[in-house]
């Protein structure tokens, strides 16, 4: 991954960069232990009490490998290569909404604020509300996981 200005920056501007892009929506391009390589993930819930956050992942293509089934493929979200909407892509990408990649809120915090070039964008509402409805619609996340990231119910607009 590439260096950018805000690596650059001192600790106490890397921390408010950290404070503006911790949120729920912003995409981050990091290390994916269980993908083993580097991955584009999509911050979509901080736990209500604020220790662990879920991610979704955001893949090239659909593995028919390990989404055999058509009812597996149709848990994913295609977001549309758009350079002015979705500048974080650089192709038309789909959203991995059948299962969560968990992590401590504090450790992708602090990554955040050692390495702001982690996040590489944010979501529009549009985009934000599609997935968490989509989430909400899944037949392979458990109520209670939804629940503790406020993904239990979301309507489309």
């Amino acid at each position: 991954m590439k260096n950018t200005i805000g690596d650059a920056l001192p600790y106490p501007q890397r921390k408010i960069l950290a404070d503006l892009n911790f949120k729920v929506g912003s995409i981050f391009k990091f290390y994916d232990a269980v993908a083993k390589k580097e991955k584009r993930l999509i911050l979509i819930g901080i736990r209500y009490d604020k220790i662990i956050v879920a991610f979704l992942r955001i893949n090239t293509k659909i593995n028919t490998t390990i989404f055999p089934s058509e009812e597996l493929r149709n848990e994913h979200l295609e977001l549309e290569f758009d350079r002015e909407l979705r500048p974080f892509l650089t192709h038309t990408s789909y959203v991995n909404c059948s299962i969560f990649l968990e992590q401590h809120a504090k450790a992708i915090y602090n990554l955040l604020i050692d390495k702001p070039s982690i996040h590489i964008g944010t979501l529009c509402e549009a985009d934000l509300l599609k997935i968490k409805h989509k989430i909400s619609t899944s037949k392979l996340l458990s109520p209670s996981q939804k629940k503790n990231f406020g993904l239990f119910y979301t309507p489309l607009k």
